[in-house]
């Protein structure tokens, strides 16, 4: 089981459920992995835990480097693992996660609102000698801009920003049409009802999303169509939508 390096709360697992022939298991996922196994760049994140995070009331900065947000562990290994040299990626939000793209040299793009929070993490990249040249930081709220970046495809795809209502399914929204066949969603933050919510919603969308894994408190969804995965259907053409409420 890999240790919780980064303190505060404790981290709950989601119920586990059976698998089904359609759908792979959503057992949580807990790889036994040591920080020797990982790259040492990404060690160096995991031993260090810098606070790279702010507190801010709306988008005034109160105090910065002074709070650690950080992702958990299992997702940096498994962006380690599964994220190449030249992928194209984005996320909402910004952290530990951010640290980890650049590592695995992603053309990346970091939305988020915090400038402070995004210097933080260059500066702390750039004194370990991490090269950030291929990251894109935009300091704006995601929900103002993702709608209006370049239709670049994209391989990789973080939901990990503000989780108040709509923004998530505002960042899904805008992110899904440009995720490449075989490309992945992440839903971070299940635990929230709108987290919960956009991964009940894409557990049911057999057929355009699979559901591959979860890890903790992250799920990771596989595109498996190219049609496309937002536009040209009814809500009862949706499994999630369809059936009335009770």
């Amino acid at each position: 089981m890999l240790k919780n390096l980064f303190g505060g709360k404790a981290k709950q697992d989601a119920a586990a459920q059976p698998a089904s022939p359609e759908q792979p298991s959503t057992d949580i996922a807990q790889p036994e992995v040591s920080l020797a196994d990982l790259p040492a760049k990404l060690q160096t994140l995991l031993q260090e835990q810098p606070k790279f995070h702010a507190i801010y009331e709306d988008t005034e900065l109160i105090e910065a480097d002074c709070c650690n947000w950080a992702i958990e562990q299992q997702i940096l290994v498994w962006i380690s693992e599964n994220v190449k040299p030249g992928f194209s990626t984005l996320e909402t939000g910004c952290g530990y996660s951010s640290v980890a793209f650049a590592i695995a040299g992603a053309q990346h793009t970091v939305l988020s609102p915090i400038a402070a929070e995004h210097d933080a993490i260059q500066r702390w990249c750039a004194g370990k000698e991490i090269a950030m040249d291929k990251i894109e930081f935009l300091a704006k709220a995601s929900q103002d801009v993702v709608h209006s970046l370049p239709q670049t495809p994209l391989d990789v795809v973080l939901v990990d920003g503000n989780h108040a209502f709509p923004t998530p399914f505002i960042d899904w929204y805008y992110t899904a049409e440009r995720v490449k066949e075989g490309g992945r969603m992440m839903i971070d933050d299940t635990q929230i009802i709108t987290g919960k919510i956009l991964k009940d919603f894409l557990v049911s969308e057999e057929g355009r999303w699979v559901l591959e894994t979860e890890l903790g408190k992250t799920a990771i969804f596989r595109r498996v169509t190219s049609e496309s995965v937002t536009r040209g259907f009814w809500f009862g053409m949706q499994p999630y939508c369809k059936d009335p409420v009770d």
